[in-house]
């Protein structure tokens, strides 16, 4: 199998529903989605059974937590390549599982992790365009959208989000991933393309104030970057986070292209 759609969810049957049809659009039909859920009372369960879907795993976590959800989708992979999907998130179009193997297939050697644009919803529903990064940038933050990655299975080699970072345990373990991979001359490939539909405003917006100090742990820890960067990026990205708060229009204009349809 070439893909492994993970997504985990808690009581969001409207954003299972909407990336629903976006999963099974793909013309690519190589992969598996796996749903972690935990135990929603929302009726997203009865919802996913009665869809009788072809390509779902439906997995069942009795403790709901981000990462603990996560680790448990990991636990089932069977694909080559996995990615993440948030519940109300999507492909950008349904060729992107088509042209990211490609994108593999080209490369000779099987690329360690893969990653692309996006594009981002607000919660005004204006559309925005989000180019990635370069990923040695990844010491400024997230280069790239989460859902915009994918992953080596196999070079991943069996690591799993822990607790030391309870808000940034995705940063943590891609910056210490991405470090063993330039160390290695492990191939890390971006595309540019759009391969995801983002929806601004969820679980890592909300919890940005106390992802600040786990950024600046990361920081020291991991990416072991000299003082006085990790207290000056710490200052900047803290007045960031209030500037987008109180002018967030203006902070989406000067950092995303406003697009006007899809694609």
């Amino acid at each position: 199998m070439r893909f492994s759609v993970i997504s985990v969810c808690w009581n969001y049957l409207d954003g299972v529903k909407t990336t629903t049809p976006s999963i099974l659009a793909q013309k690519f039909k190589d992969f598996e989605w796996i749903i972690v859920d935990g135990n929603s009372t929302d009726g997203t369960r009865q919802w996913l059974t009665e869809q009788k879907l072809d390509y779902l795993r439906l997995v069942t976590i009795d403790k709901w937590g981000l990462f603990e959800s996560m680790n448990k989708g990991l636990d089932h992979v069977k694909g080559d390549y996995f990615i993440f999907m948030n519940c109300g998130d999507e492909f950008y179009d349904d060729d992107v599982l088509s042209r990211i193997d490609k994108t593999i297939t080209s490369a000779g050697e099987p690329p360690g992790f893969i990653y692309g644009d996006s594009i981002d919803i607000a919660p005004d529903k204006t559309r925005y365009y989000q180019k990635a990064k370069d990923y040695k940038k990844m010491w400024r933050g997230f280069f790239a959208h989460h859902i915009a990655m994918y992953y080596h299975t196999a070079s991943f080699n069996g690591r799993r989000y822990g607790d030391d970072y309870k808000y940034c345990g995705d940063y943590a373990l891609l910056c210490d991933l991405l470090m063993g991979f330039e160390a290695k001359g492990k191939n890390i490939v971006k595309v540019d393309f759009p391969v995801c539909i983002f929806e601004m405003g969820g679980w890592s917006d909300t919890t940005r104030k106390k992802s600040l100090f786990d950024d600046y742990r990361i920081r020291k820890n991991i990416l072991k970057l000299w003082w006085p960067l990790p207290e000056l990026l710490f200052v900047l990205h803290y007045g960031d986070m209030y500037f987008k708060k109180y002018f967030p229009r203006v902070a989406r204009g000067i950092r995303l292209k406003k697009i006007k349809n899809k694609k």
